[in-house]
């Protein structure tokens, strides 16, 4: 009998401190997120300077963590300004010391830069130098593709230049993504002197790099260029993909729609008959590149050519073929 009561008060004692945990877990839960929620409607809040933020932010009895911060940096990415992301981050900073890791650096350089706010950017670069913090390469191509996207093509390319600066390699994946990104915007002989000064580093990956350069030469709708890198890469003993041929057709059509409106169809119908010798089947995709240029010249029968000539080769129109003969 002694042996049951022990037996039952022992038990009872055991779930008497799992229930006094599971309550003080839960407190300690319920007291994190109500911090969150407080540090969230101060930075999301559109009330207020920096100053003010900063200020809110320190009456708050708030422990900054890594956790917190990420967070709140998610939830306010799409409901506050940049500079404000920023300012709580140096906020963070300033409380955490060294206690916050290159990723939340990381994390918040790339919230900046899919914000597109320049001067945010470089100021959190500056940090990053001052700190000794390494940025990683996708960051560095993020941050690339937005500075060439607003214009700051050559502040791309110097970060490019002292990548060293920031613990971050000039290898194949920094270097491609750099003439990735100046061949987005037309930069081609930029991304030219990149590709020549790292030749040795993007051996292995001519293909990525020969597809940029066809990319910004369409870009630019300089068909010369165009021809001349597809020549290139049958010299270096690589073969043009279904992609670049696709971006050489857009550079062809695109620059006889204001130019020779009636060189179209033959000079399409020609790419397309070196696609196929080289064993590289035009798909909807290619034919949708010359049907939406015929469109807008209003080039109707010669549409309605074009979609019969698909049907015959084999290739299927999509919806998108049809509705370009159609609009």
């Amino acid at each position: 009998m002694k042996s049951i009561v022990r037996s039952n008060g022992f038990a009872f004692l055991t779930n008497t401190t799992k229930l006094r945990r599971l309550l003080c877990s839960y407190h300690q839960s319920d007291h994190a997120s109500m911090e969150l929620q407080q540090v969230i409607r101060i930075v999301s809040s559109p009330i207020g300077g920096l100053d003010d933020l900063e200020e809110s932010l320190n009456k708050v009895s708030v422990s900054p963590s890594s956790n917190l911060v990420n967070q709140v940096i998610e939830s306010c990415k799409n409901e506050t300004s940049p500079r404000r992301l920023l300012r709580f981050f140096s906020w963070s900073c300033k409380n955490m010391g060294s206690s916050l890791e290159d990723k939340e650096f990381n994390h918040v350089l790339r919230v900046l830069a899919e914000k597109k706010d320049h001067t945010a950017i470089q100021i959190l670069l500056s940090d990053l130098r001052k700190e000794n913090r390494a940025m990683e390469k996708q960051t560095f191509s993020l941050v690339a593709e937005t500075l060439v996207k607003i214009g700051k093509e050559e502040d791309a390319i110097g970060i490019f230049k002292i990548l060293d600066k920031f613990s971050c390699p000039q290898d194949s994946f920094t270097v491609i993504a750099i003439i990735s990104a100046l061949c987005s915007r037309g930069h081609v002989k930029r991304a030219l002197g990149v590709m020549h000064h790292h030749k040795d580093v993007i051996s292995g990956n001519e293909l990525s790099v020969y597809r940029s350069l066809l990319f910004g030469w369409s870009v630019q709708r300089n068909v010369k260029e165009a021809r001349r890198v597809i020549q290139d890469m049958k010299s270096a003993g690589v073969a043009p993909d279904l992609f670049c041929y696709n971006t050489m057709l857009t550079c062809l059509c695109e620059r006889n729609v204001t130019r020779n409106p009636s060189g179209l169809v033959p000079d399409a119908l020609n790419v397309m008959m070196e696609m196929r010798s080289y064993k590289v089947q035009p798909t909807s995709m290619s034919y949708n590149v010359l049907l939406s240029c015929l469109g807008r010249t209003r080039r109707v029968k010669e549409s309605c050519q074009i979609l019969e000539q698909m049907k015959r080769s084999g290739c299927d129109p999509d919806t998108a073929s049809y509705y370009l003969v159609v609009r």
